[in-house]
């Protein structure tokens, strides 16, 4: 015990010395000059930020932003600070960016919306921002605030959904299309599997379309015949010659036996390959029309 008050009666004495000499390297005006430095790395520090920040207080009133803001607003940094910008927009994105600063600096809980922000030459950009709080020793309320400007990746995104929605809508015609034909329609991938099929292709080929999704040309259910009624060379199958030719085919005549029937359904096949952008084959789409 007695150690331990020892050590507390010299600590104070020791730190007291360690402040007097830390503080004596400086006066006034090295205090002063520091500061300044201090302030030119912040301004340099925000300024090299590529989105864009502020400083409000607790009338909205821009104290401080860095160049990315004055970019985003094309407006000469003296013209924005003291500011609301509230003129500058137009009114229901006024009530939405006063209603988030009021809602913010009242409760302190840190907001992130986005909205529209309409700019000087009336391009409409979309922005995701997110708001702080921040109280000073004087009990002073002030708003920090960063930009980020996702006009371009929310493009991307609603692009992307009217392709999906685009897709989706030419799917449902093409199904539609394909039950609604009087001929067999088989949509094979590049290894010869069934992938869709229609109504009429099962009844040709005497298989439900479970049956026919995912057989190959190899299957033992596939029997091609000639005109002259002998067995088909597996090569001069439909999907088989066009798989090897990547070339369509044109009213090429044979015959299908249906499986547990002793009968042959006479066709003229015509089909062709698909591929992608880049050459490469993605599936085989073969008709079959009675004859």
């Amino acid at each position: 015990m007695s150690s331990t008050k020892k050590e507390s009666s010299n600590r104070p004495e020791k730190t007291a010395g360690k402040n007097r000499s830390h503080f004596s390297e400086f006066d006034d005006e090295g205090v002063q000059k520091k500061t300044a430095e201090v302030e030119r790395s912040l301004s340099i520090f925000i300024n090299s930020i590529g989105d864009p920040i502020f400083v409000k207080d607790d009338q909205s009133r821009l104290l401080l932003v860095n160049d990315a803001f004055c970019l985003l607003f094309e407006m000469d940094r003296d013209r924005i600070i003291g500011q609301t910008l509230e003129q500058d927009v137009s009114p229901e994105e006024r009530e939405n960016f006063l209603k988030n600063d009021k809602q913010v600096l009242k409760d302190g809980i840190e907001n992130i919306s986005e909205e529209s922000l309409t700019v000087r030459n009336g391009e409409k950009r979309i922005i995701s921002t997110r708001k702080s709080r921040y109280i000073n020793e004087r009990n002073e309320k002030f708003l920090i605030g960063i930009i980020r400007d996702i006009t371009d990746r929310t493009k991307s995104e609603q692009a992307l959904t009217k392709a999906k929605e685009k897709a989706e809508e030419y799917e449902n015609r093409f199904h539609l299309l394909m039950q609604n034909m009087n001929a067999g329609v088989n949509v094979h991938a590049p290894d010869s599997r069934i992938v869709h099929s229609n109504a009429r292709a099962s009844e040709i080929m005497g298989l439900s379309e479970d049956q026919m999704k995912g057989k190959k040309a190899v299957d033992p259910d596939w029997k091609f015949v000639y005109p002259d009624n002998s067995p088909m060379k597996f090569d001069d199958y439909p999907v088989n010659q066009i798989l090897r030719s990547r070339k369509p085919l044109k009213n090429f005549e044979g015959g299908i036996y249906q499986p547990g029937k002793n009968e042959v359904r006479w066709v003229s096949v015509n089909g062709f390959p698909v591929f992608n952008p880049h050459g490469e084959l993605i599936e085989i789409v073969v008709v079959f029309i009675d004859v």
